[in-house]
């Protein structure tokens, strides 16, 4: 479905925040390095099953930490995974490098940390709650404004409480009708 979102142009205008490149920024760069570390490993001889990731110097967030179990299952059912390494490596740049090049427009990003660190408290990663800030304020004027995420757990789980929060905490603006969705709630 994401790549449905990516490559539509007719049916979804898509936008974004400085927030949102910083945030693909900072991901594409460390799991880049994280997938020069498993090459590394892997041309050194290394087994897919016997990967440690704590012995390198790279902080992985509970997200990464998940897309890194997915991978390895992913590469251990391969016949070659030094190749299906490089072509993931491959493929994974160019993905994200597609994705903001389809942004129609990219919004400035709001410095609010106050409503930032309120929404942080909900379980919700700090840099999301920025994310969500940035589309709240956006969506200010838009008759039909959504905010699509893959994050189901922390942010869709948590949406009738952001909203909340954003709609008593952001007296500068009117109160919008942002939506937050899961991209599988979008209608095929």
């Amino acid at each position: 479905m994401s790549q449905k979102v990516i490559d539509d142009n007719s049916t979804y205008q898509k936008h974004s925040s400085s927030n949102v490149i910083n945030e693909i920024t900072l991901t594409k760069n460390k799991r880049v390095r994280l997938y020069d570390i498993l090459l590394d490993f892997i041309n050194k001889g290394g087994k897919i099953e016997n990967f440690i990731i704590e012995k390198y110097d790279l902080y992985l967030n509970p997200n990464d930490k998940i897309h890194l179990m997915k991978l390895l299952e992913y590469l251990f059912l391969q016949p070659n995974i030094e190749s299906t390494m490089r072509l993931y490596n491959r493929l994974y740049r160019n993905s994200l490098q597609d994705a903001i090049d389809s942004l129609i427009a990219v919004f400035n990003s709001i410095n609010n940390p106050y409503l930032r660190d309120t929404i942080a408290n909900t379980e919700i990663h700090r840099e999301d709650a920025e994310i969500i800030i940035d589309a709240y304020y956006w969506s200010d004027g838009k008759s039909t404004p959504k905010y699509v995420t893959l994050e189901r757990k922390a942010i869709v789980n948590n949406r009738d409480l952001v909203l909340h929060i954003l709609h008593n905490q952001c007296s500068e603006i009117p109160v919008t009708s942002l939506e937050l969705l899961h991209i599988s709630e979008i209608p095929a």
